[in-house]
């Protein structure tokens, strides 16, 4: 951390950012049982989204991550229990790093390009028709995380929103 430290490269602010998302996650742990512990899990998530723009090894403790949820929410954890957090842990990495860091800039790219050369609209009609289906899309996964009680979707939305607001300093550069 030392050498890391007096160098002007962000390895050091990417370790901090790490082991913060780590030492929120032992937060949560251990007020997993309290009625509003849910909240550590979306400041995770901003964090999460923040040390994108500085570095993406922050995404490599997505995986431990998901073992502390699933070995504390779980009351007898199998072999096949750790397999699947693993897999869905490995998913949500992927998603991330494909989906969100490169697939929304380029969908809106694409949004673009197609309305202004194929359909003719004036130039930013693109991504405005896209932040209108994907706010509209947000707006359906809370709605329906509301219709159905569900508090896992709602946090997995709560989540999703903080990660891109955390993004979001690093896409407008």
């Amino acid at each position: 951390f030392w050498f890391n430290a007096e160098e002007a490269e962000v390895y050091a602010m990417s370790s901090l950012c790490t082991a913060a998302v780590v030492w929120l996650m032992l937060k949560w742990e251990n007020r997993a049982d309290e009625s509003d512990s849910d909240r550590w899990l979306v400041l995770i998530a901003y964090v999460i989204g923040l040390s994108i723009g500085v570095h993406l090894l922050n995404l490599l403790a997505i995986p431990a991550l998901g073992f502390i949820y699933y070995y504390r929410r779980t009351q007898n954890p199998t072999l096949w229990g750790g397999v699947a957090t693993l897999a869905i842990s490995s998913v949500i990495v992927g998603l991330i790093l494909a989906g969100i860091i490169p697939g929304l800039p380029t969908l809106a790219g694409a949004f673009e390009v197609f309305f202004v050369n194929t359909v003719g609209l004036p130039f930013n009609w693109g991504i405005i028709i896209f932040l209108l289906i994907f706010v509209g899309l947000i707006w359906f996964g809370f709605r329906q995380s509301f219709q159905r009680r569900s508090r896992l979707l709602n946090t997995v939305m709560l989540s999703f929103m903080f990660i891109l607001i955390g993004y979001s300093s690093y896409l407008i550069v």
